[in-house]
């Protein structure tokens, strides 16, 4: 991995925010960062900006390029130059996101809400990443510690919110021609969805189809024009839904507070005719520096969030709590992934909830006090920008080493068909690795055909290592002319994955199992982009380091768990290393490591499986080179086959699964029994048990030779 000082990072400001707190935090961490002279537009694809970023990032030999948002423009000269873009995203959804621009593999984009992820996942986009929003707390403390000390007495509100009322114009217009039933589905969804922050509620899905194609039609269908993979639900739901109902929450919120408190709005906008008489409306507020007297000085700092926002954490929170305010928002679900709800702030569902809390809390200066002082304290801590930028350096490095070398997945054409329904899923959570399946000629052919012909890769393991000389080498060893296939394909499947050590060109290479699926992205390096894992479980056979002990005299178990799980990260120069010394032993029967790894068990241990790669490889790394990797616990659903139709697993399956489970095996010589059936694929015991649970109480009765412990 590149030094600090290596990484030369071009920091490029847009019409939309010139914000400079991220290459500031990047200054901190101690890389070298620069900006450009002038700034970029944010929308749209602009050719000559395009050309000069190029020129700019050869010129001065830029390695990455970060902005706030994804900016159609720095990916195209990115991808142009193949120079790494960094793009943090602070909308949700950002349009920009489903264009063809946002699929570049020189791409790592950022953005803060969990759905939105999920979406842009299972969408296409490789390098994307589920990241909370952050504050550059050394700001906050500068401004409030110093000139704006002397002026905060003019912060002294009541109850504020900080933001827009989000009017939409022309939206009578553009309903105007709309039916009757067009405008009553439009004013019920608006009705339905307004003042409920549940958590439960699908807020797409909510939005009336008939509405989507009446705007889709009035705008001529602009969507799939300029965002070819942007649902028009999507777009209008975000552009019109959330924006109606935010009017309407806002202006009912701050109307029925002002009922019976001094409440303030800090808005740049010009019509506020709906507000009530009670409602006072100061002018909007700078967001670097008079935004956070606002919220250090007012007594309750109100958040409403969007609904297109649909489980993240906007800004404004974060904003509020680093200033040391207190702040009541609207329940979001990944609140409580950061945040201790009731400690570092507190959270309404309905406006009768929030009613309750603003008179509770306005008569209780010591508690929110102190719930202002922890939600700060928290912020500060954890959610600043070195932290969250040390991240991001950290993701970009280590998913970089995970480019630059191949998966490779055994399979049978049976295992191939039978798993046929998980590729997909198999291709996008294995990436950004160079995938391809490794077979004979039958595969090739399955491959070819199949749907991820475009993102996978063929190897004919004929031209690896053929097949013929393992197996004459197996007649030999047990004395015998003919020998069923099966024999010595346990042994041929391991010396295949061997042996690809030789024709590689990367320095590691990924082996996976044919009958495996990944339930979630994963990566095989550690935070500092360089120490590869071996992923361990409790695995343990005797005749296999009896094995080892023969092809090297003196080597025996050296850790407590197996090196046997469904895959392993190898390096190439060791394993060819290893090879070499099992080949040097001249104690052994025959001239290839193959040839010696057969001879050396006994004829009547042969045909018991006596011999793992895995368990091999990770005990001579043991031995000879133990720093190179670290250890990591791997927790897969072995026995995912005697359970499960892997034809019939869907997203919410895996996703549950992935709770607990890195992967779930799904093994040829297993099949669901009958009272087996709809088990851990019940939705309903999935609400109430994780993966875990289910399989320990399975555990229990059920003999099957499963053992699986955290």
């Amino acid at each position: 991995m590149a030094q600090l000082t290596e990484k030369r990072i071009l920091y490029v400001a847009t019409d939309d925010i010139s914000l400079l707190d991220i290459p500031e935090a990047l200054n901190a961490l101690g890389y070298e960062v620069y900006q450009m002279n002038e700034v970029m537009h944010a929308q749209g694809f602009w050719r000559q900006e395009c050309e000069e970023l190029q020129r700019a990032i050869e010129a001065m030999q830029i390695t990455h390029v970060v902005t706030y948002d994804f900016i159609e423009t720095v990916a195209e000269a990115c991808h142009c130059v193949n120079c790494i873009y960094i793009a943090w995203v602070y909308d949700a959804p950002q349009k920009e996101l489903y264009t063809e621009y946002a699929r570049y593999s020189t791409n790592y984009i950022f953005v803060f809400d969990g759905n939105e992820y999920k979406r842009l996942k299972t969408s296409g986009i490789r390098n994307i990443y589920h990241f909370p929003l952050a504050v550059c707390t050394d700001k906050v403390a500068m401004v409030l510690e110093n000139d704006l000390e002397n002026k905060l007495k003019q912060y002294t509100d009541e109850i504020s919110f900080v933001g827009q009322l989000y009017q939409i114009e022309h939206l009578s217009e553009i309903m105007a021609g709309a039916g009757e039933w067009v405008k009553n589905e439009f004013e019920t969804c608006v009705d339905r969805m307004a003042l409920q922050w549940t958590g439960d509620v699908d807020f797409y899905n909510q939005v009336p189809q008939d509405v989507i194609n009446y705007l889709g039609d009035y705008e001529g269908h602009k969507v799939k024009r300029d965002y070819p993979y942007m649902d028009e639900r999507l777009f209008y739901g975000a552009a019109v839904f959330a924006r109606v109902i935010a009017n309407r929450e806002r202006v009912t919120i701050l109307n029925a507070l002002a009922s019976k408190y001094p409440v303030s709005l800090y808005t740049r906008d010009a019509d506020v005719s709906a507000l009530a008489e009670g409602v006072t409306v100061k002018p909007g507020v700078g967001y670097d520096r008079e935004v956070y007297g606002v919220y250090r000085k007012s007594k309750i700092n109100l958040n409403i969030t969007l609904h297109c926002i649909e489980t993240g954490i906007p800004q404004r929170v974060f904003d509020v709590l680093a200033a040391g305010g207190f702040l009541i928002t609207n329940y979001q679900e990944e609140l409580a992934h950061y945040f201790e709800l009731g400690k570092d702030l507190v959270v309404y569902h309905n406006l009768e909830e929030l009613q309750e809390l603003v008179e509770y809390y306005l008569s209780h200066d010591k508690e929110r006090e102190e719930i202002a002082r922890t939600g700060q304290e928290k912020v500060w801590r954890m959610h600043n920008y070195n932290v969250r930028m040390m991240e991001v350096m950290k993701l970009v490095a280590t998913a970089e080493m995970e480019k630059n070398h191949k998966t490779l997945i055994l399979t049978t054409p049976a295992d191939y068909e039978r798993l046929a329904h998980n590729h997909v899923r198999m291709v996008q959570n294995l990436y950004p690795r160079k995938l391809y399946f490794l077979g004979n000629e039958k595969v090739g052919e399955l491959v070819k055909a199949s749907a991820v012909a475009n993102e996978a890769g063929f190897i004919n393991e004929e031209e690896i290592l053929p097949f013929d000389k393992v197996h004459s080498v197996m007649k030999k060893a047990l004395g015998v002319e003919e020998l069923p296939r099966g024999i010595t394909g346990w042994y041929y499947q391991q010396f295949l994955k061997m042996q690809y050590s030789f024709v590689c060109e990367e320095e590691y290479y990924l082996v996976w199992d044919g009958d495996t699926v990944p339930c979630a992205p994963f990566t095989m390096f550690a935070a500092d982009g360089v120490s590869p894992y071996f992923d361990l479980k409790d695995e343990y056979h005797e005749e296999y380091f009896n094995t080892i002990g023969r092809l090297f005299p003196g080597m025996h178990k050296a850790i407590s768990g197996s090196f046997i799980s469904e895959h392993m990260l190898i390096q190439c120069k060791m394993m060819q290393q290893m090879i070499q010394e099992i080949e040097n032993n001249d104690s052994l029967k025959g001239n290839t490591f193959y040839e010696k790894i057969i001879f050396s068990i006994p004829k009547d241990k042969l045909t018991s499986n006596s011999f793992s790669e895995f368990e091999t490889y990770g005990t001579y790394m043991a031995f000879r080179n133990p720093a190179k990797y670290r250890l990591r616990k791997w927790h897969s659903f072995r026995y995912g086959a005697a359970f499960l139709h892997p034809e019939t697993m869907t997203d919410g399956d895996y996703e549950w699964f992935a709770r607990d489970f890195e992967a779930i095996s799904y093994e040829k010589n297993q099949s669901v029994r009958e009272d087996h059936e709809n088990l851990f694929q019940n939705k309903e015991y999935q609400r109430h048990l994780s993966a875990r649970q289910m399989l320990e109480i399975a555990q229990e009765e059920f003999q099957e030779g499963m053992v699986e412990t955290w």
